[in-house]
């Protein structure tokens, strides 16, 4: 019995307190983020800029910036490999077998979606790098003599494609 009354006045309280619909506002948040879109694939912790586009502007120019701006990221993210490049190296000479592995994964992630989104000049480039890491990453217990002059390969094969994209447009 004292079960049945403590339910009764906290229903009677909620119903008070929270108001007679407490379903609308759970419906609309729903809603809304039902109506939520899917961002693209951007690196976590980039806000996505606000493009401001005038009336006039033309298909071809939108195409324009559109590819310059995949250029920039493809860019972005040959300097992130660049970088997953320079810590291998590290581990590898301090001979950090899991590190090791562990940056030819994330290097090979970042090629990945530099060639996603490079221009069509860039991509095989890129895609004979990512052949490369991955051919290091079977080598890398197996055959380890060679590893280090490999590793120093690709990262001179990655200069020249961090600037040249964005450049070239």
């Amino acid at each position: 019995m004292p079960h049945l009354v403590t339910m009764t006045v906290t229903i009677v309280v909620s119903w008070l307190w929270f108001g007679r619909t407490p379903q609308a506002s759970l419906s609309d948040y729903v809603v809304a983020r039902a109506s939520a879109t899917v961002q693209p694939d951007r690196p976590i912790g980039t806000a996505t800029p606000v493009i401001v586009v005038p009336v006039d502007i033309t298909r071809q120019e939108l195409l324009d910036v559109s590819a310059q701006t995949n250029a920039l990221w493809s860019a972005m993210y040959v300097a992130r490999a660049q970088l997953h490049v320079a810590d291998l190296e590290a581990a590898v000479a301090v001979n950090d077998g899991l590190r090791a592995q562990q940056l030819l994964l994330s290097l090979d992630d970042a090629l990945a979606m530099a060639e996603g989104v490079a221009p069509a000049e860039y991509r095989d480039p890129i895609a004979q790098l990512r052949l490369e890491a991955i051919a290091i990453r079977q080598d890398l217990f197996s055959r380890p003599d060679g590893i280090g002059a490999r590793i120093q390969r690709i990262r001179q094969a990655l200069v020249p494609l961090i600037g040249a994209p964005a450049a070239g447009r």
